[in-house]
């Protein structure tokens, strides 16, 4: 059915205003405001505002007032698919907007993957009382240190540590270089010119690039820094809060100098560094505020966006964002009128041709829409892998899988999920690699004691998962609360069917719990467990007659259990 003359107009004003949306006018696109500027009822206004909603030509959101927008020219100005005709609230609406959600560190791409542990770190700068601590934000040019300081300053008000009007004071030390003395006046104040010692309090202090001053300005500030942490009610110095950046390398002696003074240090991967889906989702990020800041759609060729996501970039994610800036550009200028761009490989600058190789660069001639081109999806959740064991397990009670099949599909499971962990192993940061070397030494203890030959992979996993017991995937708590049951009766299950593992694979748990500190959940040893009796069988050196291979033992067997073991058939609640 086609629509009314009095319709088309309508959508043509929703197209009007939606292209100049404002989220400070959101009066406009109310009922009664664009029945006023149509010069038509409010009635016959909301009946055909609706008619183009059912259509799909408009989107609703809200109750009271209801507002309306062209659904393409919003989808366009949101960067995001708009899947449903009505929102309930307005702020459900805009959340589909391109930015990163979240009030704090998750606007971060990558917040829990490669920054998963600087972030850590600056929970614990904010967080510690009474003042917090002092930190250092380390990484070379262009990996976002500001953009870090400034999500402490978001999350510390999202957290109740910070005013609504707290500020965050940032200060170029490189502003300083020819007169670096002016910087202890500027700190202290001066009559009728307070210095930052006073206009700071309540909020954040940058000292960006503090490795650009001599080192007695250092002093002085990391001095400062350190007596508001400790600083007593009623101090001058109570309620400031240090942050300082520096681009020096990490094997630097300013590096190393600088950790020796601040308790808490955070340190940025490059962008090569950061994980694929990482670099694809900044990629997708940078092209979307384009397009919304142009007012245009964004397509790309796939050729063009390889390339974006492979290439070499000196000035890290500051240059990729140049880079994309400037395609969408020239984009711009060559798009004839029309109402999109398309970014091809030879939009792209130079800098980042010439660090790709020509497969990167390859296409079939498709365009990729990136207001619709989704995230890559996210690593392989451990709730995923567990999800999935615990669905064989199921099957295994209802006999519809037998225990060998049950074997293998949880050896599956874990080859898989060990291969992901491995791919993201760079993603978690120094401490992992602590671990693993700390717990490495336990597990060739643990060779050496029982006499078997756990590879390098058992002790590799064992810091994974003791990391992830304490900074977990968002997911993962809330799993473990609704499957605790069905875990344990898992983990006693294959403990029975593998006792000499099952041994072995309470040693090298208790090794975590020794050296860091760290017990393990059911869960957690549940994956260790199957990794040693699954994978690891020769090195924990169990015979055909204590393991029998399978889980055909514990399968409502009627033989005796091991004394420090529940019966199966108890465990599988089976006869």
């Amino acid at each position: 059915m086609a629509i009314s003359d009095t319709q088309r107009d309508l959508l043509s004003y929703l197209d009007a205003i939606t292209r100049e949306f404002n989220p400070n006018k959101l009066d406009r696109h109310t009922t009664v405001d664009i029945a006023r500027a149509m010069s038509i009822s409010r009635n016959l206004c909301s009946q055909y505002l609706n008619e183009l909603v059912r259509r799909g030509l408009a989107v609703k959101a809200g109750v009271r007032p209801i507002y309306y927008f062209h659904r393409h020219d919003l989808e366009r100005y949101l960067q995001a698919r708009i899947d449903r005709a009505g929102y309930a609230t307005l702020e459900e609406l805009m959340s589909l907007r391109g930015a990163r959600p979240g009030e704090g560190f998750e606007r971060a791409v990558g917040y829990d993957l490669s920054l998963a542990s600087a972030v850590s770190q600056m929970r614990v700068a904010l967080e510690c009382p009474p003042c917090g601590l002092p930190m250092l934000i380390a990484g070379v040019s262009g990996t976002g240190k500001t953009f870090m300081a400034e999500l402490m300053l978001a999350y510390g008000k999202n957290a109740g540590l910070f005013d609504d009007d707290a500020e965050l004071t940032a200060v170029d030390c490189s502003r300083y270089l020819s007169n670096p003395a002016d910087i202890v006046h500027d700190f202290e104040g001066s009559p009728g010119a307070p210095g930052w010692l006073d206009t700071a309090k309540g909020g954040l202090l940058l000292f960006k690039y503090i490795d650009l001053l001599p080192a007695s300005q250092q002093e002085y500030l990391f001095t400062h820094a350190l007596f508001a942490a400790r600083a007593e009610q009623g101090s001058s110095e109570r309620g400031l809060r240090f942050i300082f950046t520096t681009a020096a390398p990490c094997d630097s002696g300013d590096l190393r100098r600088f950790k020796h003074r601040l308790p808490i240090t955070a340190e940025l991967p490059t962008l090569h560094r950061r994980t694929p889906q990482e670099r694809r989702d900044l990629v997708l990020h940078f092209l979307r505020d384009e397009g919304r800041r142009m007012g245009v759609d964004v397509l790309i060729t796939p050729g063009a966006l390889r390339c974006l996501i492979n290439a070499q970039y000196e000035d890290n994610i500051s240059e990729l964002r140049r880079s994309i800036t400037n395609a969408c550009a020239e984009a711009y200028l060559a798009r004839g009128g029309s109402n999109r761009i398309e970014v091809h490989a030879y939009n792209l600058p130079a800098n980042v041709l010439m660090s790709v190789d020509a497969r990167h660069a390859e296409g079939d001639g498709r365009l990729l829409d990136v207001t619709r081109l989704a995230s890559v999806p996210r690593q392989q959740r451990l709730a995923d892998v567990l999800d999935g064991v615990l669905a064989s397990y199921r099957a295994f009670c209802a006999q519809k899988l037998d225990s060998p099949a049950l074997d293998v599909r949880i050896a599956e499971s874990m080859a898989a999920l060990e291969r992901e962990l491995a791919r993201g192993e760079g993603m978690r940061g120094p401490k992992l690699a602590a671990f693993d070397r700390l717990l490495g030494e336990g597990v060739t203890g643990i060779n050496d004691e029982l006499d078997c030959a756990l590879s390098h992979a058992t002790a590799r996993l064992l810091a994974q998962l003791s990391y992830l017991q304490i900074w977990p995937d968002d997911d993962l708590p809330r799993w473990k609360a609704g499957n605790a049951s069905d875990v344990e009766r898992l983990l006693t299950l294959l403990a029975v069917a593998h006792p000499a593992a099952a041994h072995v694979a309470d040693r090298v748990a208790e090794s975590a719990r020794r050296v860091l500190g760290i017990a393990l959940d059911a869960p957690m040893r549940f994956l260790l467990l199957a990794h040693i009796a699954l994978l690891e069988r020769a090195g924990a050196e169990e015979s055909v007659s204590q393991d029998a291979g399978s889980l055909a033992m514990s399968s409502c067997s009627a033989e005796p259990e091991p004394a420090h073991r529940a019966p199966a058939a108890a465990v599988l609640g089976i006869g």
